[in-house]
């Protein structure tokens, strides 16, 4: 396979010049960031960047989607910009473990008047998701939740995706541990590693899901590798387009 040239590298002005040139940024999404730097130091970097966000956004209105479905919402700003792109009676339903970042989120929601297209379901997604109705209903899935249930979620998700629609995972590369068998600074497994010894024990291999999902006969893949924060750190989105017709596999 031959790959292009390397990106190009991305500067804080070159950063902030791109982001610049997408949907128009507000005060509201602007005090939104800065709250959650401050309140939540340890785990802002979990806040999706601003050019990711409108990424959402524009994606959410090429598929026109009425049915969002997040999987890890934090302090709400990637369900704000996709509430702010959804079809006239459209809604995004969230799903998040944290009363306490999501109240975060509740608060922004209001001011930008978009609360009332936002539902949010507090408790482990993996169980919440097969309440969803089970027929193709869902026009954009957002996941960037907990990586290793990752797997789970994109196979709860994908049966409910209406034909046309899309499925974007975050951060499926882990920021590269995705390749190694465990980080020697943190000592986190990769997703399909297996946990050092003398620590917890460790959780079930899942497989590789990129080539699991390569293989896959149900959708068309392709990996983003975008910029999501003011510093040099790569993520991706994971989107999987359904077919024109949804066939199951047999059994």
């Amino acid at each position: 396979m031959t790959w292009g040239r390397p990106p190009t590298p991305v500067n804080r002005a070159l950063y902030r010049y791109l982001a610049e040139l997408a949907v128009p940024d507000d005060p509201i999404t602007a005090r939104l960031a800065e709250e959650t730097r401050r309140v939540l130091p340890d785990q802002s970097s979990m806040q999706v960047g601003i050019d990711q966000a409108k990424l959402l956004y524009l994606l959410v209105r090429l598929v026109r989607a009425r049915t969002v479905v997040e999987v890890g919402t934090f302090t709400g700003m990637s369900s704000l910009w996709m509430a702010r792109a959804l079809e006239p009676g459209g809604r995004v339903i969230c799903f998040d473990r944290s009363d306490e970042w999501t109240s975060i989120a509740r608060r922004y929601w209001e001011e930008a008047g978009v609360a009332d297209r936002i539902e949010l379901r507090i408790g482990q997604a993996a169980e919440q998701l097969g309440i969803l109705p089970a027929e193709p209903h869902v026009d954009l899935a957002f996941i960037d939740a907990d990586k290793y249930n990752y797997p789970t979620y994109l196979e709860l998700l994908a049966p409910r995706l209406r034909s046309g629609g899309l499925l974007l995972a975050d951060n499926v590369l882990w920021a590269g541990r995705i390749i190694d068998r465990f980080d020697e600074g943190r000592r986190r497994p990769r997703l399909e590693g297996v946990q050092p010894q003398g620590r917890r024990p460790p959780r079930p291999r899942v497989g590789d899901p990129h080539r699991r999902r390569r293989a896959d006969p149900r959708g068309q893949t392709v990996r983003l590798t975008i910029r999501t924060r003011s510093r040099p750190r790569r993520s991706a989105l994971w989107p999987i387009r359904a077919p024109l017709r949804w066939s199951p596999a047999a059994g």
